[in-house]
C-alpha cells in the first residue's frame, strides 16, 4: 500500500474494498462493525477513500441510490475492470480540445482573449490595457 501510515482503517478499507463486487460508498464501509471501532464517522472514513483515491489506489465511481446521500462508491484498483457497469466512471475536466462546449456554452481561447459564445450573446473577455 502507498500510504504512510500504520493506521488499522486502511487495511480494513483495503480488504472490504477488494472483497466487494460493486463499488462502496464511506456509509457502506460505516455500517462495518470494526469500521467504526477503528474511526470516528462516516466523514472520516470518506476522508480516507478520497486519501486512497489521491494516491491512485482505489478507482472512484458516481453513485446515484435513493437510499444513500453519498456521491461516489469505490473499488480498488485491481477490481475495477469487474465492478458492475451500472456507475459511471467520472469525467476528467478540462482536457484538451477546443472549443469546449458545455449544454449552453462555448468556451473559445484565443491568443488574446476568451470567447465565451451562448446560444443568445457573446462575451469576450480581454485583459486591460
Amino acid at each position: 500500500m502507498a500510504i504512510k501510515s500504520d493506521a488499522a482503517i486502511y487495511a480494513l478499507i483495503e480488504r472490504y474494498l477488494k472483497a466487494s463486487k460493486t463499488p462502496l460508498t464511506s456509509v457502506d464501509l460505516w455500517d462495518r462493525s470494526d469500521i467504526r471501532k477503528a474511526e470516528k464517522s462516516a466523514e472520516k472514513v470518506s476522508d480516507r477513500l478520497g486519501l486512497l483515491w489521491r494516491r491512485g489506489l482505489v478507482q472512484r465511481w458516481e453513485i446515484r441510490r435513493p437510499d444513500t446521500r453519498a456521491r461516489f462508491g469505490y473499488t480498488w484498483k485491481d477490481e475495477a475492470a469487474k465492478a458492475d457497469s451500472t456507475p459511471r466512471m467520472l469525467e476528467a475536466v478540462g482536457v484538451a480540445g477546443y472549443p469546449r462546449r458545455k449544454a449552453n456554452v462555448a468556451i473559445i481561447e484565443r491568443d488574446d482573449c476568451i470567447v465565451l459564445e451562448f446560444d443568445k450573446f457573446t462575451i469576450t473577455v480581454q485583459a486591460k490595457g
